[in-house]
């Protein structure tokens, strides 16, 4: 039964990003990704980074990054649990 699991089991304390996406078997989905939405996701999940904090990071105008942040999470959602997950998204101030 062990050929059927997805990735590769690791230490239950090591979060990172390669760890994670390997071990859940994430990695071909978030290759799915843009460069930008991959980069923004990254930051903010792994290394804890806000929005705003990201958009200086990268350059790039918050409203970009909020985009970036919004749409890889939408596609991550839908290739990982169909179209059948509700989304509720907070709103930003």
């Amino acid at each position: 039964m062990r050929d059927s699991m997805v990735g590769v089991p690791t230490d239950e304390h090591d979060y990172s990003a390669e760890t994670v996406f390997g071990r859940n078997g994430l990695a071909k989905v978030f290759e799915s990704l843009s460069e930008d939405q991959r980069e923004t996701l990254k930051l903010y999940f792994f290394e804890g980074y806000t929005l705003p904090e990201i958009a200086v990071k990268l350059r790039q105008p918050h409203a970009n990054v909020r985009h970036h942040y919004y749409r890889g999470l939408e596609k991550l959602r839908k290739q990982m649990f169909g179209a059948t997950v509700p989304v509720v998204e907070p709103h930003e101030k």
